[in-house]
């Protein structure tokens, strides 16, 4: 039964792993757009871009996702390029839109995803119960939602797998041995990365009855708040430090990681 779910899984996956590039025209080229219809892609790609495997360089400089994801990414990418899969090096083939290789690199990326989703699949499978998981395992390979995720460079698919990871893990503690809480805590900890969407529910949690209080005190509306903590939409500077004010709490500035500050990708052809 797992054989044969995996099987679906990759086979469902594999036909639009090359779906919405854009068209390779002159016009195209001089533009700046290098993104699919899935425009995060573009902004992952760009970011891993400036990071370096030979140079023992993993930051992607892009910090509204996880990096992990990015990082398996760049793995990927300069694990292909090592092994002669791109006639041109990947990323002045991903800038300048090189024939045959700008394909190439998406698909590379993608397939982190539909690798990340067939562990998912997998994962599902190690859930104990006779019948729960192997069902959770066949809805995720035949879910059109998370097919659609497993064909784009973004982290979706990777944060569900470690969701899952940490879901089976917490299940089969039967003791109180160090260890096992402490792959658990790594497994949860590489699910989401701190940003201050989850810093404002920490706050409503610790400081507010509801959403709704919080929006009453602060001036923000309800459905703001929640596109914001859903990701969908960000706070400007201003915006959000004007609602902390209201509370009797404000921003602080601290030092960037070295290498954090975004710089344009110059072209090499």
């Amino acid at each position: 039964m797992l054989g044969g779910t995996l099987a679906v899984a990759l086979f469902l996956r594999l036909p639009g792993i090359a779906w919405g590039l854009p068209p390779i025209t002159p016009q195209v080229r001089q533009s700046d757009l290098r993104s699919s219809y899935a425009f995060d892609e573009a902004g992952i790609l760009s970011g891993v871009a400036k990071a370096d495997v030979k140079r023992f360089d993993f930051d992607p400089r892009e910090y509204h996702w996880g990096t992990l994801h990015s990082e398996l990414v760049l793995l990927a990418l300069d694990g292909a390029q090592a092994a002669g899969v791109f006639r041109t090096p990947w990323r002045a083939a991903y800038y300048n839109l090189v024939e045959g290789d700008f394909v190439k690199v998406y698909v590379v990326g993608r397939l982190v995803a539909v690798a990340a989703a067939l562990l998912t699949v997998w994962l599902l499978f190690r859930i104990g119960g006779e019948w729960a998981g192997a069902f959770a395992a066949m809805l995720v390979a035949v879910s059109p939602s998370h097919l659609l995720q497993s064909d784009q460079v973004r982290v979706d698919v990777t944060m569900t797998a470690l969701l899952v990871l940490t879901l089976v893990v917490a299940m089969r503690i039967k003791s109180r041995n160090a260890t096992q809480f402490l792959v658990l805590g790594i497994a949860a900890g590489l699910v989401r990365p701190d940003d201050y969407q989850g810093d404002l529910e920490d706050l409503i949690r610790e400081k507010f009855t509801s959403q709704r209080a919080f929006c009453k005190a602060t001036g923000l509306s309800e459905d703001m708040l929640s596109h914001v903590l859903a990701g969908r939409k960000d706070l400007s500077l201003e915006r959000l430090t004007k609602a902390l004010a209201r509370i009797g709490y404000r921003l602080r500035i601290v030092p960037a990681p070295e290498g954090a500050l975004p710089h344009k990708q110059k072209q090499t052809g």
